[in-house]
C-alpha cells in the first residue's frame, strides 16, 4: 500500500470513531484527561521516501 492510497485524515476519523476497533481500545482511558486537540495534514516534500 502507498501513503496515497491511504485516506484522507478526516474520513479516517469518521470511519474510525464510531468503530468497534476504537472502543476496544478504550477500556480504562480517560477522555477527560485530553488537554487539546490538534490536527494538521502534513505534505511530503520533494525527495521524501513515502512522497
Amino acid at each position: 500500500m502507498h501513503v496515497r492510497d491511504l485516506l484522507h485524515p478526516a474520513a479516517f476519523a469518521a470511519a474510525y470513531l464510531p468503530s468497534p476497533e476504537l472502543e476496544a481500545d478504550m477500556p480504562g482511558f480517560d477522555v477527560s484527561d485530553i488537554i487539546a486537540v490538534e490536527d494538521l495534514l502534513l505534505d511530503p516534500v520533494a525527495g521524501f521516501p513515502l512522497g
